[in-house]
This record gives structure tokens, sequence and C-alpha cells, in this order.
């Protein structure tokens, strides 16, 4: 259920609902499906794994009253928090709330203070990252792009929320019952279960907080969300006395579509693209030694001229700055991809084109089939250009003025 299970985004393929767009149901929600975590990007896939952690140290801290693992969880979290800063506000807010309704259902305030203690050293291990992260906000022009402009990703209506959870929300709600009103389960066993309750209905709070980011907080409720729903799913199977088997089938049936569409829509965009070749499917070799020169005979400092796609790897391969890359952490993206276009287009005056040089102070053109695709502006033939690299596939020009 974590690992196949999506929502409703297949349902636009159909006639008379394509105008729907397929966001609104996490299609392309990584962190609210665990699936497009593991499928698309590996930072994703890092930052739930030690989300996970956490909060399975804490709530062994809660269960056995030792220190060690509160103290592993406030590290694990410390490296969350860098490496996904809006994580802070997963883990403390739903902790908080998962300690008070221990609270209320025991009113054993010894209980309280002891849990509370242990939620205090996590929260002193762990906030200097947030701290970190708040302050290089405010002082960084590129962190403060990235956090308060480029990072912003609202919440849509919740009914689309829900949408995006698809059959593992509906079986979530069994899932919910069966923990509140089992009587025959373990107290230890129901407070395990309880903190994915906790967890899931702390959500649709959190993605409505007032703040630029407020969709990344579904970062892991698919979790709490399909194992409530498998536990709803066999609960109700046994109450009802139906047949296992085949209903383990249909569940598959119905909750696995939407992996598959995701996985026939990229293997059809990566099939139309044939032609043009994308960096999202594969980095060509060619245009990866070229990166690899930069490496080699550039200083890290030199600024690299190019497509933003070529952008994007460019600083991981070989170090350089560049014009243009990441979107979120590009400053004044939306001109600079502008200025980018323009430069590659052959229809641009050549004085334009070297105003444009000149105010990115780069000192490198980089010049791959990415850039190509832009127009059809030979780099050879400009006078300020000067061919330092050309392996047929990627070539490199230094901008001399």
């Amino acid at each position: 259920m974590i690992s196949i299970s999506g929502g409703f985004g297949w349902l636009t393929l159909f006639e008379g609902i394509n105008n729907i767009s397929e966001s609104w149901f996490l299609t392309g929600w990584i962190e609210g499906n665990t699936f497009l975590s593991l499928y698309a990007l590996p930072l994703f896939s890092l930052s739930l794994l030690m989300l996970l952690a956490t909060f399975l140290l804490i709530l062994k801290a809660f269960e056995e009253d030792r220190m060690d693992y509160s103290a592993y969880a406030g590290i694990v979290c410390l490296f969350l928090i860098f490496t996904h800063f809006f994580d802070a506000l997963v883990v403390y807010p739903v902790l908080v709330a998962y300690i008070l309704v221990r609270y209320f259902v025991s009113k054993d305030l010894a209980e309280l203070w002891k849990e509370a203690g242990h939620f205090g050293i996590l929260f002193l291990l762990s906030c200097p990252a947030a701290l970190y992260d708040l302050w290089a906000s405010m002082v960084n022009p590129v962190f403060h792009e990235h956090a308060w402009k480029g990072a912003i990703t609202l919440s849509p209506a919740m009914i689309w929320f829900l949408g995006g959870l698809g059959f593992v929300g509906i079986l979530a709600v069994a899932g919910v019952i069966l923990v509140l009103f089992d009587a025959t389960q373990a107290e230890k066993m129901f407070w395990r279960r309880a903190f994915l309750v906790v967890w899931l209905l702390s959500v649709p709070f959190l993605i409505y907080l007032p703040i630029s980011f407020q969709r990344r907080l579904v970062e892991g409720v698919h979790v709490p969300a399909a194992i409530l729903a498998t536990l709803g799913f066999f609960w109700l199977i046994k109450k009802l006395n139906l047949n296992m088997k085949v209903l383990t089938a249909l569940l598959i049936i119905m909750v696995i579509p939407n992996s598959l569409y995701v996985l026939h829509k990229d293997m059809a965009y990566l099939k139309a693209n044939s032609a043009s070749r994308s960096m999202a499917g594969f980095l060509d070799r060619k245009v990866y030694e070229g990166m690899k020169w930069l490496e080699k005979n550039t200083k890290r400092e030199d600024i690299i001229f190019c497509d933003y796609e070529t952008g994007n790897y460019i600083p991981a391969v070989s170090g350089n700055t560049v014009f243009i890359g990441h979107s979120p952490q590009t400053i004044d993206f939306e001109n600079k991809w502008a200025a980018s276009r323009a430069f590659f287009n052959e229809a641009t005056d050549d004085n334009l084109r070297s105003r444009i040089l000149k105010a990115s102070g780069a000192k490198y053109v980089f010049y791959g089939f990415k850039e190509a695709s832009l127009g059809r502006f030979d780099p050879f033939s400009a006078p300020y250009l000067k061919q330092v690299y050309n392996d047929g596939e990627a070539a490199i020009y230094e901008v001399g003025f």
C-alpha cells in the first residue's frame, strides 16, 4: 500500500474531466505520495527516510523512557531540517499534538512531563537547523528567494487533497474507526496506532497554515494513511466475513492505477520528445564530458552561460556557478530564462546578445543540444566568443570583450 498506491489523478485520462489539473490529485505532489518520492527524486526519498526515523525513535523514547532514543531522534531531525527545512513544521506540531492527546486521554501529568522532556531533547538538538535556515533565508539573497518566493506551493481545496489519497483515504477512515473503537487492542498497540491517526488528522490543518510552502507539509502523510487503510481493509474483511484473496487482489487493482498512469505519462513524454532529447530522462555522455572539462579547466567562481536545464547539472558536475539553473534557487528566474532563450535565438540582434552576456558576468558559454534547441544561433561566428572545447555534441566558448 505504501509503495504502490496513489490517488485519483488517473481519472484525468477520461474525456470530460481533462480540464481538471492533475496536480490537484497529488499526481505532482511528490511529498504526498511515497511512490512518487521513490520514483522521482532521491532528495525526497532521503527526507522521507529521516522523517520516519525521527518519529520511530521518539516514539521508542516515549515507550521505553530512554533519553538516548530521544537524542538519536533529535540528531536525525537536525539533518532532516537541514535537508528539508519545512519538515520542522511537520515534526514539531505532530509530536506536540500527540503528546497533548495522550495527556487528555490518560490525565497522567507525570507521563506528560516525561514525554515533554523527550520532546525537549529532540527540539533542542534539532532547532539549530531550523534557526539557521530562518537566519539564512533573511541574510542570503538566494536562500531568501528560494524560501519566500521560489518555493511558494500553496494548497488547493481540501477535496483535491482527499482525491490525492484516493481509495487509501477512504479505507483509512475504517482504520481510524478501528483504532478509536477497538476495545480488544493492547494499550501499547493502541498508542502506536493513535500516533498514525494524530499525524493523518493533523495534516489537513498544517497544509493551510499561513505560510508560502503549505503543500510541502503533506510530506510523509501517505505512510500513516496507507498503514491505517491496510488495518481498516483487513478489519472490514474479518468483520464482514469476506473472501480475503479476492478482495486483496481487488484492492491492488483499485490503488495502483495512479502509479501506472505516472509511468505511462513519463514514457509517453520521453518518446514524444525523443528527437529533441530531454535531460529529464538522461544526461548525454558527451554533454557530461563537456561539464567535466569545465571542472578541470576553469575556476569554480567562473560563471557559465547556458540553458536552465544544463544549468541544473553544471554546478553538481563541475562546481561552477551558472547564470541560470534550478528555478527556485535562481534569483529573478523568469527574466533570466527569457534572456537565455533570447541569446540562443538567431533572430536576436547581436548588440542585445552582447549586452545579455556582459550583464550575466559569464566567463564561458556552454553549447549543447539544449542550447541548440533554443534557436539556430552559431556561437562560433560570434567575434566575442572563442571556442575552447568541442567534442561534436557539446562545445564551450570563452567570453572575450
